[in-house]
């Protein structure tokens, strides 16, 4: 491992998280209560119990696996889920998030057909949602599969003529799900997780699915390749590179729970290595920047997921990502890749050291700069010199910004 540019990146994460985590958790906590607005307007006529039971289910976890997890839980009230909320770190928060992406079967699907049926109704009724991004995605999927979003909402015979939909028959989109759980080789996507259509949205995904190898895919896939685990590496990391949010009691909890151990953790930076024998890697060392995996993956889905809901903004989602996924699963440079696919951090260049990219989408973002680069080198190799010239301190000051938005 790298450990200067990694010490490099957690300082910055660190300076991140002193400065902006307030901020970061006040907009993940706007997206998390508008997905229970959004489930709450959907079933208007569920009783307390059952609202709450399915946010619950879609909402909390206990995969040992992933940090962040803060196990299942038992909510009954608005207070009592607002309470947790507001105690959760920027890690858990995200965690919510993501569970509710892997647990949310076919409802965001269903969400794009009630607009599709009567979107008048659906902007009263779904204020906070974002109906440009929704016909957007609706558009999307209908020009990928050639249909018109509708006909995926009938019910067909084995010859695929329409038929009534009564008992035992499904809408086609939802015997398409079911139909995808028995094949040989799951494959994740299926017509009702196209409402989050990641790996059509990114590039580099694309290819890391590509059917048959080729150059482009050598180029892609082949920057990075599996190591051997070492033992205790993530205890090692964790001890080295402490979360900047420490571990909390809700997580600490459920490891105690489940005889775990932050040891369990599956951290990229310990199943992963550069492979010197690629263009990626050599461009990636080229500009002095840390690698970790691939482009961020879990940057593209948080951001798309966001993307449903109005006035997010969204350069603080891909900050608060940092703080989430680095220096464990991602580099800095893999999110920012990550963040310009979808335009959100469009002018991002590799040419920049990493301290300079990210004192620039603060400023798009309208939050003041960090204004002292780390003291360990990373970035644009101009700035190898940089320890030299500043031995002694290592803090951050601020400069001034002013408040903007950076939205869809």
């Amino acid at each position: 491992m790298d450990y200067d540019k990694i010490e490099y990146e957690y300082n910055i994460v660190s300076a991140l998280n002193r400065n902006y985590n307030d901020v970061i958790k006040t907009e993940l906590k706007k997206v998390i209560n508008s997905i229970a607005d959004m489930i709450k307007v959907s079933y208007p006529d569920s009783e307390p119990d059952a609202y709450y039971n399915g946010l619950c289910r879609l909402f909390f976890g206990d995969n040992i696996t992933e940090y962040g997890q803060i196990g299942n839980r038992r909510i009954r009230t608005k207070t009592e889920l607002d309470t947790l909320i507001n105690t959760l770190n920027i890690r858990e928060l995200f965690t919510i998030l993501n569970n509710f992406r892997k647990n949310v079967d076919c409802f965001m699907f269903k969400i794009l057909l009630e607009y599709k049926k009567d979107p008048k109704k659906f902007v009263v009724d779904y204020p906070f949602l974002n109906e440009k991004y929704i016909k957007y995605i609706i558009k999307f999927i209908e020009n990928m599969l050639n249909v018109n979003l509708i006909d995926l909402s009938l019910c067909y015979n084995e010859e695929f003529i329409e038929v009534p939909c009564e008992q035992p028959k499904v809408p086609f989109y939802r015997q398409v799900h079911e139909d995808n759980i028995s094949y040989p080789n799951v494959n994740y996507h299926t017509i009702c997780t196209l409402w989050l259509p990641y790996t059509y949205f990114s590039k580099q995904q694309l290819l890391l699915k590509e059917m048959k190898p080729n150059k482009l895919t050598d180029i892609a896939i082949k920057g990075m390749r599996k190591k051997i685990n070492e033992p205790e590496c993530a205890k090692k990391m964790l001890e080295k590179f402490p979360f900047v949010e420490r571990l909390s009691s809700n997580e600490q909890q459920l490891l105690n729970l489940k005889n775990s151990n932050q040891n369990n953790f599956m951290l990229m930076i310990c199943n992963m290595e550069a492979n010197d024998m690629n263009f990626t890697t050599q461009l990636r060392k080229k500009y002095n920047k840390l690698l970790v995996s691939y482009t961020s993956g879990h940057t593209i889905i948080m951001l798309l997921l966001c993307k449903y809901f109005k006035d997010v903004n969204l350069g603080l989602i891909v900050l608060g990502c940092i703080i989430w996924l680095v220096p464990y699963n991602h580099s800095i440079t893999e999110i920012f890749l990550a963040a310009k696919e979808l335009n959100v951090f469009k002018d991002y260049t590799l040419n920049k050291s990493t301290f300079e990219s990210v004192n620039q989408l603060l400023k798009l973002c309208g939050l003041p700069e960090l204004a002292q680069e780390p003291n360990v080198t990373g970035g644009f190799k101009y700035k190898n010199n940089y320890k030299n010239k500043h031995k002694t301190k290592r803090h951050y000051k601020l400069k001034k910004g002013r408040s903007r938005r950076l939205n869809h």
